[in-house]
């Protein structure tokens, strides 16, 4: 992109060719073995204060552990993000199963009117009516939704 970007402003410019001295000099420096040393001696020290410390804290963590006081917390990033989308995934599942329950047993209620009853018959068609909509607003609020 960088080299096209470059051939637009200056055809004759080869973006590569100016570059590589620097991507040389960066990549060195990333990989050199001066930096290496800087980060294994940090390590190094951190593991010695690590290893200077473990006899005095072992037994007290023993100890805490035989007394059943020893908790471990445990935080996850974004976890109320998480829940809530959990929280509204299970919501929509409840009511898309109320919503197909109702729409089945009202399909099965409309034949079981006897043709002069024409209240009962309006009432059942009514109910469906109100069923097929709920259940469009949930199959939208489905479409609807960011799945981020």
């Amino acid at each position: 992109m960088m080299e096209g970007l470059g051939h637009q402003l200056d055809p004759v410019l080869a973006v590569c060719a100016v570059s590589e001295p620097y991507v040389r000099k960066f990549m060195w420096q990333m990989l050199s073995p001066r930096r290496w040393g800087r980060k294994l001696a940090r390590g190094v020290l951190d593991w010695t204060e690590l290893w200077a410390e473990l006899p005095q804290r072992a037994p007290r963590l023993l100890d805490q552990m035989e007394r059943g006081e020893l908790e471990f917390t445990m935080i996850l990033k974004e976890q109320d993000r998480a829940l809530g989308r959990l929280d509204r995934l299970g919501n929509r599942l409840a009511m898309s199963v109320l919503v197909a329950a109702f729409i089945v047993s009202l399909a099965l209620l409309i034949p079981a009117y006897a043709p002069g009853e024409v209240w009962g018959f309006r009432l059942s068609v009514a109910g469906f009516v109100v069923a097929v909509a709920l259940g469009l607003w949930v199959l939208l609020s489905i479409l609807r939704s960011d799945w981020r």
